[in-house]
């Protein structure tokens, strides 16, 4: 473990993305014994091209006996502990655990998938039809013979219409060598736009090109489609409902909002500066039942007018200029925040008798920033309308 942790510490960059891609790799390749048991289920409702891509093409049965017969999901290694061997196995297709010897034989669920494959493909009345036997083939599917004990067939009951089939398949006699292809007329669509754009690329380059001209130039912080997800799980954690007075959603229809645009300005030298345009996420709103009546509420867009995201100080003096159907009306705020509350802290703008329209702005503490003079960023936005 101290070797682990070690290492995690001391690689680089270049180290920890090649990590991260073989693991990414290898659950993506697990996920796809999944996919590939649904495909088996269901290869009688598959086109004909379909069929013959799992059963001759890439030979669906031939790929599954290695994943049997030496499990990519089971492994044995040295206890953290001691300097003795453990065996884990993979559970939900995500997390090892430890297994005892004596329940290695518990089937899991990645193991389970590939035996349900293997049953469609030998039982199946499409497979016996269609799948061409021979020499090889025959070898490598007795393979499997040896796994169908009684510990198997009480976990997987199923399985012995398999066992059957290869007890039937060990008196058979087939050819030295068939693959079955060309036995009938295959025509199919072919992609041609999609294979002409692909022809001849090389995709290294276009990678480099990609990197050098485009993720190169925007950071994370910069990144505004990495924010507007971050908008959305910060939104689930914080009470944006607080702010209308324990507000409760109501089961009516969405309606629309008319604004078209929100500007917000802020005092940066003296002078006060336009430093984000709203708008909004969908022409739907949603009705909101507080203590002060019903509001229709929509999420706003966030479109910083910087290059870089625009950091606000603790004394807050802004103006927002709302666009409603095509009548413009200014709110001001003038307020501070705190820096204490590690939270997202909501100011409001409006919300008077006067002013049936009022926005949220949702600001959180900027990290890295000096401790004497906090910044926040703006984080959330939203705008809302009595009804």
């Amino acid at each position: 473990m101290e070797e682990l942790v070690q290492r995690i510490q001391n690689r680089s960059i270049i180290e920890e993305i090649r990590d991260n891609r073989l693991d990414t790799e290898y659950k993506t390749a697990v996920v796809a014994t999944s996919l590939a048991r649904h495909l088996c289920e269901h290869l009688e409702c598959l086109p004909i091209g379909a069929q013959t891509r799992i059963l001759d093409t890439h030979d669906y049965l031939q790929m599954i006996v290695p994943l049997i017969d030496e499990p990519p999901w089971t492994r044995r290694r040295k206890s953290s502990n001691s300097d003795a061997m453990i065996w884990e196995k993979l559970h939900n297709n995500s997390d090892w655990k430890e297994v005892e010897p004596c329940n290695l034989l518990r089937v899991t669920q990645s193991e389970a998938q590939c035996w349900i494959s293997v049953f469609h493909l030998t039982c199946s009345n499409v497979c016996r039809e269609k799948y061409a036997l021979n020499v090889f083939r025959k070898e490598q599917i007795l393979r499997l013979r040896k796994y169908l004990n009684e510990v198997m067939l009480d976990q997987l009951p199923f399985l012995t219409d398999v066992m059957r089939y290869m007890d039937e398949l060990a008196l058979m006699n087939v050819p030295e060598a068939s693959t079955g292809q060309g036995a009938a007329l295959l025509m199919q669509q072919v992609d041609r736009l999609r294979e002409s754009i692909a022809k001849n690329k090389n995709w290294q380059e276009i990678g480099k090109w990609q990197f050098n001209s485009i993720y190169s130039n925007c950071t994370d912080a910069q990144d505004q489609d990495l924010r507007m997800i971050a908008e959305v799980y910060s939104y689930n954690e914080d009470n944006v409902g607080s702010l209308l007075d324990s507000s409760i959603p109501v089961e009516v229809p969405p309606i629309s909002i008319p604004l078209t645009l929100a500007v917000i300005r802020a005092e940066v030298n003296d002078s006060m500066v336009d430093v984000y345009n709203l708008t909004p996420f969908e022409e739907e709103g949603t009705i909101m039942q507080t203590d002060g009546g019903k509001f229709r509420r929509t999420k706003l867009k966030l479109h910083c007018l910087f290059n870089d995201p625009f950091l606000f100080e603790k004394e807050l003096f802004l103006e927002a200029f709302l666009s409603i159907n095509d009548k413009f009306k200014t709110l001001p705020l003038n307020t501070s925040l705190s820096v204490e509350n590690g939270k997202t802290q909501w100011v409001q703008m409006g919300r008077t008798k006067e002013d049936n329209y009022f926005i949220q702005l949702g600001f959180k503490v900027s990290r890295g920033c000096d401790v004497n003079k906090s910044l926040f960023s703006l984080r959330q936005a939203f705008v809302s309308h009595s009804v």
